[in-house]
């Protein structure tokens, strides 16, 4: 199997990223509250420990940061979806 560099991607890395996500319209200010919590929630020295034991490393992002993130993804993925014949929204 061909590496991304060896099919023309010399600059693509892949990674497995998690996210919480909810519908669209939520309030503003519940999902800032999510966030902080969600943040502080992964910051936790238990938390942290188990996601060690995975080798799992923490990125937090605020709301902006992460729709910037995704859109960056979805960027990124999209041209080798499209060669491979999948559609990406």
């Amino acid at each position: 199997m061909p590496t991304l560099k060896e099919l023309g991607y010399p600059e693509l890395v892949c990674t497995t990223w998690f996210s919480l996500s909810g519908p669209p319209g939520i309030p503003a200010a519940i999902v800032e509250k999510l966030n902080r919590e969600v943040v502080k929630a992964m910051q936790s020295a238990p938390v942290q420990k188990r996601l060690a034991l995975d080798q799992i490393l923490t990125e937090p992002m605020d709301p902006a940061q992460f729709t910037t993130f995704v859109a960056d993804e979805v960027a990124r993925w999209r041209p080798i979806s499209q060669n491979a014949g999948f559609a990406m929204h």
